[in-house]
């Protein structure tokens, strides 16, 4: 994320100010990259895009995802050293996301309702 040019931050006054000036028309200005995740994990998952179909509640889409890169979901979601939560952006703001236990998670999903990839 990138601050705007010549965006002041420490700004005197109310709040009030903020929720009816320009500050409520600011947003984070987004770059295309890997997420660092996706740039630490040694197989290469997509975890961006797990992650995307598992918040949207498309599970076989995610694990059919998942197991494009890794044969043994439901393995490595349990003896993975997690490089991807140690170099996840989440963590800087409070904790990293648990993609491990995203990870056993589909597997064991997948092999208990048969799903073949």
């Amino acid at each position: 994320m990138r601050l705007l040019p010549g965006l002041v931050i420490d700004r005197p006054g109310s709040s009030a100010e903020y929720l009816t000036s320009g500050w409520r028309y600011l947003r984070p200005v987004r770059e295309k990259r890997t997420a660092p995740c996706a740039r630490s994990c040694p197989i290469g998952n997509d975890l961006p895009g797990i992650l995307y179909l598992v918040g949207r509640g498309r599970m076989e889409e995610a694990w059919r995802l998942l197991k494009a890169t890794n044969p043994f979901p439901s393995v490595c979601g349990r003896v993975c050293y997690r490089f991807c939560e140690s170099a996840c952006n989440r963590g800087e703001l409070d904790e990293p996301l648990a993609i491990r236990a995203v990870e056993r998670f589909l597997g064991d999903l997948g092999r208990e309702r048969g799903w073949r990839g």
